[in-house]
């Protein structure tokens, strides 16, 4: 830790930034985590049981679904390669600190009118068109994944670490579900949609401001500020094709083999979880007959739990290390299934508080990774490595 900044304004903290722009790159990220998390509430929550509520079989639904994540799988990576390779950037030399902001805000924009088409003609349309449009929009909704890449950025470099951003998106998905859950139970499933219009172009402000304010990015270091730095020295091409990228996203993936089981990690954890969490929803409203704001309550419970998980994170990850922590959520993880496997309509109650440990299990796995990922790559390509993390677990 060095001292005084003089004229300058601001102490030179970790790796050399400054007190009083970390602080402001932080408030940011809590801002865009916030924003993020309570704008996937509803429809992450509640979008199978609208599909139902149109007539489309609990079948019809999970294919819908399985054809969103195979777009995701199709569509993250693009995302990922147009942010790292600054496509945007090249129009005009103007957009080069706002281009991820400029890709998030367009896939935000995008998803929200295939959203609208969805709600007006799905009724009247027949299984294969709304198949064919849930999986566009699916496409175009994956670029919202932008928005975490851009708080992993911001938070690096800083004393906070990623877990005390991402808290207050845990925050905001454990408000806002008890209290989407009984807006629903009151006006119908169709508020699924007012509410994510609502709270997405609140993002796409939040996105926006972020922009103006020239909010992107890692903080940069003494060293890389420095002129004595030769442009010999710099890894990364001045400009760089398709292939130059694929290359050495490939490179980085074969160079270093715990990445490669990081993401193996988040794949075998996400189907176990996401799967789950969707055939969960369905039990809880036909077999179950619970409410949807016991619905929503059993997220708002499981987030609750997040948030002490994500603030003492960087402190479990400095004790144990990452994998160990990836592997103590995964036993876990074991433990909640086997144990919700044996509920029956007689003691539903019991999912409430086996949501507890669904919390502790995405917390600690999630930063746990989001860290190993962002310590073991090259900065340059800091969008593509948590786009491809979160390829793997959703």
């Amino acid at each position: 830790r060095g001292g005084g900044g003089g004229g300058g304004g601001g102490a030179v903290t970790v790796d050399g930034v400054m007190d009083r722009e970390a602080a402001e790159r932080l408030r940011f990220a809590k801002l865009l985590s916030f924003a993020s998390g309570a704008s996937m509430v509803a429809w992450n929550k509640f979008s199978v049981l609208w599909f139902m509520s149109v007539g489309l079989s609990p079948s019809q639904a999970g294919f819908l679904k399985s054809m969103g994540q195979l777009a995701k799988v199709a569509a993250q990576p693009a995302w990922a390669a147009l942010a790292d390779m600054h496509i945007v950037a090249r129009l005009h030399p103007m957009f080069e600190a706002a281009h991820i902001h400029m890709l998030a805000i367009f896939s935000l924009l995008m998803s929200l009118g295939m959203m609208e088409v969805m709600r007006v003609r799905a009724g009247t349309m027949s299984f294969f068109s709304i198949a064919v449009l849930r999986t566009v929009w699916a496409g175009l909704n994956s670029g919202n994944t932008l928005v975490d890449a851009m708080v992993v950025q911001m938070a690096h470099r800083t004393r906070e670490g990623y877990g005390k951003q991402r808290l207050w998106g845990a925050v905001a998905m454990g408000s806002m579900s008890i209290v989407c859950g009984a807006f629903i139970d009151a006006h119908g499933l169709d508020f699924v949609f007012l509410y994510s219009y609502v709270t997405r172009l609140l993002l796409v402000g939040c996105v926006a401001y972020a922009m103006v304010r020239g909010q992107h990015g890692a903080l940069p270091t003494e060293a890389e500020l420095s002129p004595k730095v030769m442009p010999s020295k710099r890894r990364w091409p001045e400009s760089m094709d398709v292939t130059t990228y694929t290359r050495m996203v490939w490179s980085l993936i074969v160079s270093n083999p715990t990445i490669g089981v990081c993401l193996g990690a988040n794949l075998m954890l996400g189907c176990a979880m996401v799967i789950t969490d969707f055939l969960v929803s369905i039990q809880m409203e036909r077999d179950f007959a619970m409410s949807r704001t016991v619905n929503g309550l059993a997220s708002t419970i499981s987030t609750v739990v997040m948030v002490p998980c994500f603030y003492y994170s960087d402190e479990l990850i400095r004790r144990y290390g990452h994998f160990r922590i990836m592997m103590y959520a995964q036993c876990t993880c074991v433990c909640q299934l086997l144990l919700h496997a044996l509920i029956t309509p007689s003691t539903s109650h019991l999912i409430l508080p086996l949501s507890t440990l669904k919390g502790a299990v995405f917390a600690l796995h999630w930063t746990a990774s989001v860290d190993f990922m962002n310590k073991s790559v090259d900065p340059h390509l800091a969008s593509t490595a948590q786009i491809m993390l979160t390829w793997c677990y959703w």
